[in-house]
This record gives structure tokens, C-alpha cells and sequence, in this order.
């Protein structure tokens, strides 16, 4: 899903793109894996065209782009244990 939309201000193109780059990440993961860490996400961000910085900022956008996933369709889990995902847990 392209977030186009957000390209109707300058303001909201920064936005647009990090989920765009978020989105496409995660499905091409979930074809080849079948799953996708929150880390590995932020380590594509970190790369240009988006290029952000661990900052509060930073952490607030990835929660926002995420927010979708924080619902019983997905799982969350830390290796040892596996529930489903929340938006507390992706906090």
C-alpha cells in the first residue's frame, strides 16, 4: 500500500516516505521469512533515502508507521515466548 495521500503537503512527505520504506520492508520480509523485528526495520530507516537518527523523534514516527501491526493478526515474541501483538507490546 502506497501512502500517496500524504504526499498532498511538503510537510507530510517525510512521513509518507518512511512508510512507504517500512511497508515494503516488511512485506518483502514476510515473503522471504515469514516474520520481521522491529530492529531490523529501524536498521533499514537508518539507511538513506530516509537516514534517521536514534532520537525520541525518531522512535515516535516508527510507532506511528507500526501502529497498524499492533493487533491480534500479528504475533509478537522474544524468542523464548510468543503472544499476540498489542500496542503495548510494540512500546
Amino acid at each position: 500500500m502506497q501512502w500517496e495521500l500524504w504526499y498532498c503537503t511538503p510537510a507530510c512527505k517525510a512521513m509518507a516516505e518512511i512508510k512507504n520504506v517500512v511497508e515494503t520492508y516488511i512485506q518483502k520480509a514476510f515473503k522471504t521469512n515469514g516474520r520481521v523485528s522491529i530492529e531490523e526495520i529501524y536498521g533499514e530507516l537508518e539507511k538513506p533515502p530516509v537516514a534517521l537518527l536514534p532520537c525520541g523523534v525518531t522512535a515516535f514516527m516508527l510507532g506511528f508507521v507500526l501502529s497498524e501491526y499492533a493487533s491480534p493478526d500479528y504475533t509478537w515474541t522474544n524468542e523464548l515466548n510468543s503472544d499476540t501483538m498489542t500496542p503495548e507490546k510494540l512500546v
